[in-house]
């Protein structure tokens, strides 16, 4: 995607700008001149139309991974066992560091 303004109509917008702008674009924070001027350089640029297409499945999957935190115990014995791996190669290694 080369730093252009849109090529077949005039958004006044380059590539640069739109990509710096997209997550705000997805997300629906642009005022309303914005989102037209966005809206203008997609529908000439089939460069930002592919950047914001796959922007937008990106953060489409990773809202769908699942937000599990482990529990109150799981998090204590995970703790331990890199305190454990931690001493083990310190020993290992010929001393504490």
């Amino acid at each position: 995607m080369e730093d252009h303004p849109s090529q077949c109509i005039d958004s006044g917008m380059t590539c640069r700008e739109l990509t710096d702008r997209t997550s705000d674009y997805l997300e629906d924070r642009l005022s309303a001149v914005m989102k037209m001027g966005m809206g203008l350089h997609l529908a000439s640029c089939v460069g930002c139309r592919t950047y914001v297409g796959q922007i937008s499945l990106v953060r489409d999957a990773v809202a769908r991974i699942p937000k599990e935190v482990p529990s109150r115990i799981n998090r204590l014995r995970l703790r331990q066992q890199f305190a454990m791996c931690r001493s083990t190669i310190t020993y290992q290694r010929g001393g504490v560091r």
